[in-house]
């Protein structure tokens, strides 16, 4: 009979995969072989225990084998740091696994945690979504990703709308507008959500991102918002979401309302030329402006109520069908 380890850690799998979960841990291996091999299986090496829910068996590619990979020699080091950042970014886990060799897998995630340390967090989307770059040879790897990463750049970083808001904190609260693709792709990143995916939404200029920061370190103290814009630039906040797509803290949903009155000045700044050359001075103005227009539409529908209403004119022989 398997011993009481095996047993524990094939009644999660499926039993196609016994074999080569027997060919791991039912056969003589040195100690550092099964430790690897277990990280590999995303599994705990002392207590068998799944790690995450959504288990994947090293490799994905035909050609090699688990218990083949697990006798490289990779440091217990650089596989936790490897299978961290694969556990971060599945897309990017998907494609490393399509290399027959554990080295070369650690290798090309080392190259992109260098690049987007380099450059930013966005460079993780733009090599997930470039299936030519995992079938490119490790040698010149880098130099290939760094060319690619200065064609997109230009693009990623250019803005797709005009900032709106001029206050940056409120009530200790700071508040950044994102308006280009790497920034909201930054704040899918930090806050493990979807909003990467609306920064082509900016260009249309009816939608607003937001980033909500009231601690640099406690992630819980963050949010991001999605604010959409109606004909009449009168904003409505769609989404508030923290972390991992989490209820938004209460300081920050009190902090939005306050976001929401400057977008609709900074809007109108934004839409009128006269308030545009004004430039600070502009912002100072333009609630003036708003009150002004508020003014006159009030009184408008004042007058029209007392206006006479005008006789319908037709013919009540003729029915306009």
């Amino acid at each position: 009979m398997p011993d009481e380890s095996f047993l524990r850690l094939a009644s999660r799998r499926h039993v196609a995969e016994y074999a080569r979960l027997a060919a791991v841990f039912l056969r003589p291996h040195k100690p550092e072989v099964k430790a690897r091999a277990a990280a590999l299986l995303r599994v705990d090496p002392v207590s068998l225990e799944p790690i995450t829910g959504h288990i994947h068996i090293w490799p994905a590619h035909p050609s090699s084998s688990v218990i083949e990979m697990a006798h490289e020699k990779v440091s217990v080091k650089e596989m936790d740091r490897f299978l961290a950042v694969c556990d971060r970014h599945r897309g990017l886990m998907s494609r490393v696994q399509m290399r027959n060799s554990l080295a070369e897998q650690v290798g090309v995630v080392q190259v992109v945690q260098k690049l987007a340390s380099e450059h930013g967090q966005w460079v993780y989307g733009l090599i997930e979504a470039r299936a030519d770059v995992y079938g490119h040879p490790f040698d010149g790897l880098e130099a290939y990703l760094t060319e690619q990463i200065g064609l997109a750049r230009e693009d990623m970083l250019k803005p797709l709308i005009h900032r709106r808001l001029r206050q940056s904190v409120y009530d200790g609260v700071a508040v950044k507008e994102l308006v280009t693709r790497a920034e909201c792709f930054q704040e899918g990143e930090d806050l493990h959500h979807c909003i990467g995916g609306y920064a082509g939404a900016l260009s249309y200029g009816k939608t607003v991102l937001l980033s909500l920061r009231s601690s640099e370190k406690l992630t819980s103290m963050w949010s991001s918002a999605e604010i959409s814009l109606d004909d009449l630039a009168r904003p409505v906040i769609r989404q508030h979401y923290g972390p991992c797509n989490s209820p938004a803290c209460e300081a920050h949903q009190a902090v939005l309302k306050q976001v929401v009155d400057d977008l609709v000045v900074g809007e109108l700044v934004a839409r009128t030329r006269w308030l545009q050359r004004l430039s600070w001075l502009g912002y100072r103005v333009a609630p003036l402006v708003l009150r002004g227009r508020s003014f006159k539409r009030k009184a408008a529908e004042v007058v029209a109520r007392f206006r006479p209403k005008p006789e319908p004119n037709f013919d009540p022989d003729v029915i306009q069908w």
